[in-house]
Parts: structure tokens; C-alpha cells; sequence
């Protein structure tokens, strides 16, 4: 066309343009999928070596669009068509996402607040677009859906690991394969349970709450071990009732360790950040329930990433009345602290320890209490 309306310097101009622009389109295809990968990895969703390498990451992309090119032979509009697939399908995860996230978090602080109908529009008009698209190209929707299941089975399987292993450790037993085989399958499933401790911000005591993240971690993560994290500036401002009701929850979960960990600052991006050194967990291993501040040092994008797991609710001051009906001991009949609540008590007493660290993170913090639990497993 270049040729027809300018002569051969058009031509040629159109080709330069055009190798530039697909140029940039791949290398900008391979910077967002080690962003994806990395952030992914971190999520525990994919295998560590894709955060610690990018070189794998950019071989693994690299090998799939050769095979895909391989699988189409080289039919350009066979790979238009596939691109298109990918592209309209991730423009409707986009909308779909905003409708979700502004329906299950309509408190969370926003820049810009859009009316629930607008991302839903635009979802329709995408997938509208897809249709059309899929209709014209039926011949390459095996293809397309044989590489996304490929994926999806893998990320399945990788999430589902323990599981997994559990499953073959099981099927060895009843086989009858030798004792160091379940052994090692054992040993695998402890690291990586131990391998992926995780944090909670527990604001106040309340016990409904707590049982909430608890459930989240049982069912969501591949570890054993969760840290009720309180960070406070006075002493007299901890929830009493906070390491009562995480004894109660260690003891209904059995299989994860809980702990009470007492923070003396402001909860902040740097107190995150201390912590996440401190406990060699990263940020986004930390969860917390959907922020409500408009504090600009509070607001999610300014938390170095930790997740929300749950939906904010109006705090509860005191303990339900099912408890008392179940004959659950409360903050005034347990025992266990002594007479008084105090961290100073419960140093004196040897049922707390304190500590602090090398803060890499300024921050208005002096230390924390880690409170021990009779029941932690």
C-alpha cells in the first residue's frame, strides 16, 4: 500500500516503522512477563526461582512463542487471531476486576470512584469484541486453549502442591514403597510449610476476626505458622483481650502455630518493612483487613504491598455472647496472665519476651513483645 501511494521510499518507510513497533511490542511483552512472574512468584503462585531469576523467565516466554509460532507455522494471521484472544480476554479480567473490587471494597480509599454499571459496560462491549473475533477464527481455538489449559494446570498443581504430596505420600504407604520415601516426601511438605510464614495486623481483639484471617491461612496458604501482629503507641492502648483470644484460636488450629506479637510504634510502611527483616517474611506474606483511613501514610498503595483478606467491619468492644453460653473462659476469668495484663507482668513472669532490631526502615518504633502461648504447637 506504502508502494502504491508514495513509491518505494514510503515502502520503505512503513517497513522501518512498522519492525520498530513490533520490536518494541515484544520487548515490552517480555518486561511484563518477569513483572507478572516476579509478582506471581512472591505470591507463592508460581515456583521461587522466577523471583530470584529473571533469566528463566525470559527462556521460558521465549520458548513458548517459538512453539507457538512452530504449532501455527508461521501464519501471521493465525497468531493475529491468538494474540487477539489473549489480549480482549485479559480487557475483560480488567473490568471484571474493577466491578469486584469496587463491590467488595467500597470503603477502601479512592482516588477516583466510578459508578459500578461503567466497568460492567465495558466488560460487555470486550466481550462482545471476543465473540466476534472467536466466530472468524474457530481453527485456532484449540491451539488457544490448549496452551491456557497447559498453564492454568500448572499453576493448579503448583498451588495445590501440598496436597499433592500429601496424596503421593498416601498412595506410597498403601503401596508399601520404603520408609525413607515417605520420610523425604514428609520432610519436603515441613519445608515448605516452614518456608512460608505469614503475618496478620490485628487491630483490635476481635475474636470473630481473628478466626476469619486463621480460616484464610488454613485454607488459602501453604504454611503452619501465623503472627497476630498489634502495633501500638501506648501500653494501655493494647487490646486485652488480644492474647486471650489467640490462645483460643491456637488451640481450635491445631495444625498452625499462632503467635501474639506486640509492636511499640505507628503502623507504617516502615514498620512493615522492619518487620518483613526481622522475620524474613516479605510484605506481601503480611494481610490485613481492608483499610478505611484517609491518611496518606495508611493508604494501601503506601503499604508496601501486604494484602487485604477481608472486607472491613465495625469493631466489636466486646466478646459475642455465644462464648459466654459455650463456657468460654473471658478476659476476666482466665487465669492465665496472673493478676494483671501489662507487659511488664508478663516479662516478670517469663510468659513474654521482648526484643528489638536493627531498623534498615526509620521509623518511630522501639522494639516488640513477642507474648508466649501454653498451647502453641
Amino acid at each position: 500500500l506504502g508502494a502504491q501511494v508514495g513509491g518505494r521510499w514510503l515502502e520503505v518507510w512503513v517497513c522501518i516503522d512498522a519492525f520498530v513497533v513490533l520490536a518494541a511490542a515484544v520487548l515490552t511483552s517480555f518486561v511484563g512477563i518477569s513483572g507478572l512472574m516476579t509478582r506471581m512468584s512472591g505470591d507463592r503462585v508460581v515456583p521461587e526461582i522466577f523471583l530470584k531469576q529473571d533469566k528463566v523467565t525470559t527462556i521460558a516466554f521465549g520458548l513458548i512463542c517459538i512453539s507457538l509460532v512452530l504449532m501455527l507455522r508461521a501464519d501471521t494471521t493465525a497468531l493475529e487471531a491468538t494474540y487477539s484472544f489473549a489480549f480482549l480476554a485479559v480487557m475483560i479480567l480488567f473490568a471484571l476486576s474493577v466491578f469486584v473490587l469496587q463491590t467488595t471494597r467500597p470503603l477502601l480509599p479512592r482516588e477516583m470512584k466510578n459508578n459500578p454499571w461503567i466497568p460492567t459496560l465495558a466488560a460487555a462491549l470486550v466481550a462482545a469484541a471476543l465473540f466476534d473475533t472467536v466466530k472468524h477464527n474457530l481453527a485456532i481455538v484449540p491451539v488457544f486453549f490448549c496452551y491456557l489449559l497447559v498453564l492454568a494446570g500448572s499453576l493448579v498443581a503448583y498451588v495445590l502442591r501440598i496436597k499433592l504430596i500429601r496424596f503421593v505420600k498416601k498412595l506410597a504407604e498403601l503401596v508399601g514403597l520404603p520408609s525413607a520415601v515417605i520420610r523425604f516426601l514428609q520432610r519436603h511438605i515441613d519445608s515448605i510449610q516452614a518456608h512460608s510464614s505469614v503475618v496478620y495486623f490485628a487491630k483490635t481483639a476481635n475474636i470473630c476476626r481473628l478466626n476469619k484471617a486463621l480460616m484464610y491461612v488454613r485454607d488459602n496458604e501453604d504454611t503452619n505458622h501465623c503472627r497476630i501482629v498489634h502495633v501500638y503507641r501506648n501500653e494501655a492502648d493494647i487490646p486485652q483481650q488480644l492474647v486471650h483470644a489467640v490462645q483460643i484460636l491456637d488451640c481450635v488450629y491445631p495444625s498452625i502455630r499462632v503467635d501474639v506479637v506486640l509492636v511499640h510504634g505507628v503502623f507504617s510502611s516502615a514498620v512493615i518493612q522492619n518487620l518483613s527483616d526481622e522475620f524474613l517474611i516479605p510484605p506481601n506474606q503480611m494481610f490485613i483487613t481492608c483499610p478505611t483511613s484517609e491518611d496518606h501514610a495508611k493508604r494501601l498503595q503506601n503499604l508496601c504491598g501486604v494484602r487485604v483478606i477481608m472486607a472491613h467491619e465495625e469493631e466489636m468492644e466486646h466478646w459475642p455472647s455465644e462464648v459466654e453460653t459455650l463456657g468460654v473462659p473471658t478476659a476476666d476469668s482466665m487465669p492465665l496472665l496472673g493478676k494483671g495484663t501489662s507487659l511488664t507482668e508478663l516479662l516478670k513472669e517469663g510468659r513474654a519476651r521482648s526484643g528489638s532490631w536493627h531498623q534498615t526502615h526509620p521509623a518511630p518504633t522501639v522494639g516488640l513483645t513477642e507474648v508466649l502461648l501454653e498451647s502453641s504447637v
